[in-house]
C-alpha cells in the first residue's frame, strides 16, 4: 500500500508541528502516456491518509475517463503498435481504423460509447458492401483499442463484451461462396510469353519469368539481391515492404511467413535469362553483388510493375490477372504437372494446409481418383449382392 510515514536519517518519524505525519504516493499515466507520480501532504493517521489516497485515486480515474476520447484512444494504440510490428502492418492497420472506425467514434468520450453507437456504426458498414470477414476485423481493431486503454490507463468499461461479430450462419449460401482465386493455364502463359520474348526489356521478362516458373511473391522477387543468386537457384530469405513510414518508400524486412524463407531451384529458361540480365548489369561501372537484381539501386516500384504487366496482358489478348496471379498460375503448373501439395508448399513457401484450403479446387485427379473409389466400392457391393441371390 502507498501509505506511510516517513523516517529521518535517525530512525525517528517524521511529523509537522501538529504531529502529522502520514503520506500517500501514487503513480499515475496521464493523457500522453507519461509516468507521473504524486506525493500528498502529511495526513494524522493512517486512515486518514488512506482515505485520502482513495479519493485521489478515484478522482483521477473519473476525470481521465471522463476526458479520453476515442481518438486520443487510436492515437495512444497506434503508437504502442509501433513498437509491435513492421512498418507495412502498422500503416495497413492505420489506414483501416482511419476509414472505417475513427470517422465514427473519434470526438466520443469512450465511457460513453453504448451498445447503440456500435449499432449505427455497423449499419454505416454495411452500406459499404464490406465481407463479413472483413466487418469482423474492423469490431477485432475497435476491441483492441478498447482493450489498450482499460489496460495502459486504467479505464473502465465493459463495451467490448457487448459488441458481438458478424454471425456467418445468416449468409446466404450464394454470399458464402468462396471467392475463386485468379489464374492463368499454360496455355495462357505461353500467349503472355510471345508478347514478352519480342521485348527488348530483360529486365520485366526476367522478373514475370521468376514469379511464374518460381512461384515466388512479387515483394519477395523484387527483395532479391545478386548475390542471392548462385546460378542455379534463388535464395529466399528477405520482401519489401512499401509505404513503412511517412517519407519513406521501402524496407527490406523478414519474410512473410518462417517457410517463407527457402532456396527455389531455377528452370533453364529462367537461369539463361537472369545471367543474360546479369551480363547487361555488370556493364555499369559501379556494379556489385548487393543491387537489386530487379531495379538496381532500389526495388521495382509497384505501379510500374502493374503497368507493365497489364500492357504485356493487353498485347496477347488474354484473360487478365494480376502479378501476384502469376503465383496461382505457378501453383496451377505444378499441380497439372502431377506434383504433390507437399512438393508445392515447399517451392512457393507455403504451408501445406494453405495449399490445400486455397488450392484445392485446382486438384481435379484428386477429385476424379475419389469418384472412381467410390465406384469401385458400389461395383463390388453389386457384385456381392449378385453373388447372394445365386
Amino acid at each position: 500500500m502507498a501509505v506511510y510515514q516517513e523516517f529521518d536519517d535517525k530512525g525517528k518519524v517524521i511529523k509537522t508541528k501538529d504531529g502529522r505525519s502520514w503520506v500517500f504516493f501514487v503513480r499515475y499515466k496521464d493523457f500522453d502516456g507519461q509516468t507521473k507520480q504524486y506525493k500528498s501532504q502529511k495526513f494524522i493517521n493512517k486512515k486518514e491518509a488512506k482515505k485520502a489516497h482513495d479519493l485521489y485515486l478515484a478522482k483521477y480515474k473519473s476525470d481521465m475517463a471522463r476526458a479520453f476520447t476515442y481518438d486520443m484512444t487510436h492515437k495512444s494504440y497506434m503508437e504502442n503498435q509501433k513498437k509491435k510490428i513492421k512498418g507495412s502492418s502498422y500503416y495497413t492497420i492505420e489506414n483501416k481504423l482511419e476509414t472505417n472506425v475513427l470517422p465514427y467514434f473519434k470526438n466520443k468520450i469512450v465511457v460513453d460509447i453504448n451498445l447503440l453507437d456500435i449499432t449505427h456504426w455497423k449499419e454505416e458498414m454495411d452500406k459499404k458492401g464490406l465481407s463479413i470477414d472483413y466487418k469482423n476485423a474492423m469490431i477485432g481493431y475497435f476491441k483492441a483499442t478498447i482493450k489498450h486503454v482499460m489496460i495502459y490507463y486504467d479505464i473502465e468499461t465493459n463495451i467490448i463484451n457487448k459488441v458481438e461479430n458478424y454471425s456467418k450462419r445468416l449468409l446466404t449460401p450464394a454470399s458464402q461462396i468462396k471467392k475463386q482465386i485468379n489464374f492463368w493455364t499454360y496455355e495462357e502463359w505461353e500467349y503472355f510469353d510471345e508478347v514478352i520474348k519480342k521485348d527488348e526489356d530483360l529486365l520485366y521478362k526476367s522478373f514475370f519469368n521468376v514469379l511464374y516458373y518460381g512461384g515466388l511473391r512479387k515483394n519477395e522477387a523484387n527483395a532479391l539481391n545478386w548475390h542471392d543468386f548462385d546460378g542455379y537457384s534463388l535464395d529466399i530469405t528477405k520482401t519489401v515492404t512499401y509505404r513503412t513510414a511517412p517519407g519513406v518508400l521501402y524496407e527490406i524486412t523478414t519474410p512473410k511467413t518462417p517457410n517463407s524463407i527457402r532456396v527455389v531451384p531455377l528452370p533453364d529458361i529462367v537461369i539463361d535469362l537472369l545471367y543474360k540480365l546479369k551480363q547487361e548489369k555488370m556493364k555499369y561501372k559501379n556494379f556489385d553483388e548487393n543491387m537489386f537484381i530487379f531495379g538496381d539501386f532500389r526495388p521495382l516500384p509497384l505501379t510500374n510493375i502493374a503497368r507493365k504487366f497489364q500492357n504485356y496482358i493487353d498485347d496477347a489478348a488474354i484473360n487478365d490477372i494480376k502479378p501476384h496471379d502469376l503465383r496461382h498460375s505457378a501453383v496451377s503448373l505444378l499441380i497439372n504437372l502431377g506434383k504433390n501439395e507437399y512438393e508445392i508448399a515447399d517451392r512457393i513457401g507455403d504451408t501445406v494446409e494453405m495449399i490445400r484450403k486455397t488450392y484445392a479446387h485446382l486438384f481435379p485427379k484428386k477429385r476424379d481418383e475419389l469418384v472412381a473409389a467410390l465406384n469401385d466400392i458400389s461395383k463390388a457391393k453389386k457384385e456381392i449382392d449378385k453373388d447372394m441371390e445365386r
